[in-house]
């Protein structure tokens, strides 16, 4: 009797968040952070012990028509990235794709008491929920949209993207190209479960 090869953990956590209306101004949005800051650094440390810097990427499941949230999910985990048809692109983020930006990502260390950004003060996660509020209307033109999920990367495993603004300024923090083997640089990847208000 042969034996039976240990199972890797799973790495997809369901995170139970407060409701917040669509209504809501986006710093309610916002206030959910802190907690997802703690909640997604706790996964961090169970999933991939001793890694310290990570990027946070937030997605929506109107920009993945047909997609369950735990479906999307899972193909992170078996290809490195959420962008599961090459072929479809966004006119808003054409001009990324030019520069071969893959990923963008929220950049921050893992700490005792959650995560904390490279680049801001602000709770990382409060950031993502506040920019898919007001992004998306300056962007692309359509409504403020909610955060679905949060994948959760080894930033030592991706490749940054330095962007050159029109204005001169230089974003070396938060544009990624994916490395050699995209799935070995995804840690988990965080669902978001509402609760009814």
């Amino acid at each position: 009797m042969s034996a039976v090869p240990d199972r890797p953990a799973p790495r997809i956590r369901t995170v139970a968040v407060p409701a917040v209306a669509d209504t809501a101004p986006p710093g309610r949005h916002a206030e959910i952070g802190p907690e997802l800051d703690r909640r997604c650094a706790e996964v961090v440390r169970e999933l991939a012990g001793g890694v310290e810097r990570v990027g946070v990427r937030g997605l929506s499941l109107v920009d993945h028509p047909g997609w369950t949230a735990a479906g999307l999910a899972a193909e992170i985990l078996r290809t490195g990235t959420d962008r599961h048809d090459p072929d479809r692109r966004f006119a808003f983020t054409a001009w990324y794709d030019e520069l071969g930006v893959d990923l963008h990502l929220e950049p921050a260390r893992v700490e005792p008491d959650g995560l904390r950004s490279l680049r801001h003060d602000r709770s990382v996660c409060g950031k993502l929920l506040h920019d898919f509020r007001v992004g998306p209307p300056a962007d692309r033109g359509s409504p403020p949209i909610r955060i679905d999920l949060l994948s959760l990367y080894r930033l030592d495993r991706l490749e940054v993207v330095p962007v050159t603004y029109p204005d001169g300024s230089v974003d070396r923090l938060t544009a990624y190209r994916l490395g050699a083997d995209p799935p070995a640089a995804v840690i988990g990847v965080v669902i978001l479960a509402r609760a009814v208000p």
